[in-house]
């Protein structure tokens, strides 16, 4: 052998512990990422705080001083940021040495038994008082490699046990190699927990809070509408996620809580949710609504299509990536070969030539012209001649199969790039009033809207689920914002109904019994306390306003992180600019004329003047449910959020 077991041991021994020391200092940069992570947070908290106004316009606090803090504590972030880069590169490095010594000890260790055997044959000739001698040492030799073997992985956290050889009368039966089995196993890299370069505003342990909103209450006569605001503090991220138990290629899976795993894949996201074994998939635009494509595709109808046509790359869901490659991107990227230039580097060169390729070929000139340059030509063979084949899922598509490497080099750099259409998926189920029970029901909001449904609202009476939902969608549609940012529906004792921006709740009490809700909504109306003609549509309405809140937060380009749209949310800033400058504008009517705010906005509901945001929902509400006939201050209300949201789309 060209390494001794003893040389095979100590280089193990050494491995273990240099891998030892990397994990420490990586725990220690993950430390001080998270408290430099805290100090930002704290830091845009105070220059929030700073920004605030009074009255006559004036900041309360010194701006300059909070954003002179906040620079100093994003500089130290971006210092310890790249000290745990720098750590997690060389446990890294040492991973990959323990993995090729592993696979050199298999290597010894199979040739060894090898060995044993052909000895075990002169056993019965006359060289057996010899071979046994030599039996006995080798195999001893070979037990002392497979502890090392073993240690090994144990040390990358893989569980394995020794496979020993024996010697003496039934040693034939456990010489054959059974163990190892390192092609098998996945040793390449681990999950990080620390998402790299986007911990700004993170608390230490690794969230943010998640916007807290609108949840509607009722509680009798003069009750409050609940906002839901009970606890501001931030809540740590699951590593667990309920998955919803619904049909996996036409069959029933158990509701069970699966882990969600994801990766930072050199600036594309990874996830595997577990809904097809150890594979991961990229997360494109419409990852949630592909999810719940897979898990339900006997509820999509499949036809033939064959044409081409350009797409957004971030647009191809279903890209997978099997466990070793996910954690190990040069091993994706180059297959496991060595190439004069870095494969990952090189399609990322060749896809950004998509854009001067497809404007010269829509110029008008000629293939041979444009692939006289070696990176164009490179460009076209990859893209245009051979494009990435993909099935059309409603409005968005599934990567068919070939050419991952390609499909995501552009969607590493964002680009649209040519496919051809080979198939089309629809769904059976095109809207809300198809859905009958809450298998259907889940289907279409999954397939709609990316929504997916907590299993808890199977027990809720679905009729009644449907009309707030139908609520919810009339919003959807006139902003369509607010279905890309909803992504689950759940079941909670938070007021009647609740929306977060991200998730909708609906309330078992009210939700189980059409009767009793229709009840709460008429004696509400009576109470002046929710706004007339109030229902369980309106009450979808009034919620999706709230999404529509979070959304203009959203798209405000002077809002650089989500810690600081959480506090913007939580303050209601944005809606008291819509609801603010609608009152000024109705005072200038005969209506408004001589009327204070709180006289104008407690015209549209009691509830309307708990706070700017229930203002601005209730507002929405009431022209849902009343048409010309709202309150005049509820439809300046809509047109105000109408030019605000254009206004930060660039609109006008």
């Amino acid at each position: 052998m060209a390494k001794s077991f003893k040389e095979l041991g100590k280089k193990a021994e050494s491995l273990i512990e240099q891998g030892h020391e990397a994990d420490k200092k990586v725990s220690s940069c993950q430390a001080r990422v998270a408290s430099s992570s805290s100090r930002v947070a704290a830091a845009r908290r105070q220059l929030a705080a700073a920004s605030e106004t009074d009255d006559e316009g004036r900041p309360k606090g010194n701006v300059e001083q909070a954003r002179a803090q906040l620079g100093v504590a994003q500089n130290q972030l971006a210092a310890s940021q790249r000290a745990l880069s720098s750590a997690k590169e060389e446990a890294n490095r040492v991973r990959q040495q323990k993995n090729a010594h592993v696979q050199e000890i298999e290597k010894h260790n199979a040739v060894e038994r090898s060995n044993i055997e052909k000895l075990r044959r002169l056993q019965s000739s006359a060289f057996a008082a010899d071979s046994a001698g030599l039996t006995a040492g080798m195999a001893d030799r070979l037990n002392q490699a497979e502890d090392a073997r073993v240690a090994l992985l144990k040390s990358m956290g893989i569980n394995a046990t020794a496979e020993y050889v024996t010697v003496g009368a039934d040693a034939a039966s456990s010489i054959a190699w059974s163990g190892g089995g390192f092609s098998a196993i996945d040793t390449s890299g681990q999950i990080m927990s620390y998402r790299g370069g986007s911990g700004e505003g993170m608390t230490p342990g690794g969230s943010v809070p998640t916007p807290i909103g609108g949840a509607l209450s009722s509680n009798g006569a003069g009750s409050n509408w609940g906002s839901g605001n009970t606890d501001s503090t931030n809540q740590p991220v699951n590593t667990e996620k309920s998955l919803l138990g619904s049909k996996w290629f036409g069959k029933n899976a158990d509701r069970k809580q699966q882990k969600v795993s994801t990766i930072d894949f050199n600036g594309i996201t990874l996830e595997n949710n577990g809904m097809a074994g150890d594979k991961y998939f990229v997360k494109g635009s419409n990852y949630e609504r592909f999810s719940h494509f897979w898990k339900n595709y006997s509820q999509y109808s499949h036809d033939e299509s064959n044409y081409s046509t350009t797409v957004n790359s971030r647009d191809i869901e279903g890209i997978y990536i099997n466990n070793n490659e996910a954690k190990d991107s040069h091993l994706f990227w180059n297959r496991g070969m060595v190439y004069p230039e870095d494969s990952e580097i090189y399609f990322s060169r060749i896809a950004a030539h998509i854009p001067e390729v497809r404007q010269r070929l829509n110029s008008g000139e000629s293939i041979d012209s444009i692939r006289s340059n070696p990176e164009l030509a490179a460009c076209y063979d990859s893209y245009f001649d051979t494009p990435i084949e993909v099935y059309k899922i409603d409005d968005y598509y599934y990567f068919a199969g070939s050419g991952r490497h390609r499909c995501m080099a552009a969607q590493k750099l964002g680009l649209d790039m040519p496919v051809k259409v080979i198939g089309q998926y629809t769904s059976n189920i095109s809207t809300l009033s198809d859905t009958h029970d809450f298998e259907t029901l889940s289907v279409y909001m999954g397939a709609k809207h990316g929504v997916r449904l907590d299993s808890s609202i199977g027990n809720l009476e679905i009729g009644t689920v449907k009309q707030a939902l139908s609520g919810l969608e009339s919003v959807v549609s006139e902003y369509p914002d607010v279905g890309v940012l909803l992504k689950e529906g759940i079941t909670s004792k938070s007021g009647v109904m609740s929306c977060t921006g991200s998730k909708l709740s609906f309330n078992p009490d009210y939700f189980s019994d059409l009767n009793t809700l229709t009840s709460t909504c008429l004696t509400q109306s009576k109470m002046h306390h929710w706004i007339p003609n109030a229902s369980p549509q309106s009450i979808g309405v009034h919620e999706a306003a709230h999404g529509v809140e979070w959304a203009i937060i959203q798209a405000n380009p002077n809002y650089s992180s989500r810690e600081e749209r959480v506090i913007v949310w939580n303050n209601c800033s944005e809606a008291k600019k819509i609801v603010l400058e609608a009152c000024n504008r109705v005072k200038q009517t005969t209506y408004g004329a001589g009327k204070t705010n709180s006289e104008l906005i407690s015209s549209i509901s009691s509830y309307a003047a708990t706070t700017c945001s229930e203002a601005m929902a209730e507002a929405f509400a009431d022209v849902s449910a009343n048409g010309d006939n709202a309150n005049p201050l509820s439809k300046e209300i809509k047109r105000c959020t109408q030019a605000l949201m254009r206004m930060y789309k660039g609109g006008f």
